[in-house]
């Protein structure tokens, strides 16, 4: 979860962008930010990603912190 933006915004010193779909997640990552001194580095986008722009229901399976149990 998010470990491609945060190496990134480490190893380069450079902007970087998380995108995560799960609410449940968004404060986990928050607190990596905060804990890597990278939260002016990182912009947390809590949206799914897509190939073509559309609206679609997402469904969170379980309540589970720090999972990847969403489905659309």
């Amino acid at each position: 979860m998010c470990i491609y933006s945060l190496y990134f915004a480490k190893k380069f010193n450079s902007a970087s962008y998380v995108f995560e779909s799960s609410f449940m997640n968004l404060n986990l990552i928050q607190n990596k930010l905060i804990f890597n001194s990278l939260e002016k580095n990182v912009v947390i986008i809590p949206n799914a990603v897509y190939s073509k722009t559309a609206t679609s229901k997402l469904y969170q399976l379980r309540r589970v912190v720090g999972g990847a149990v969403t489905t659309l």
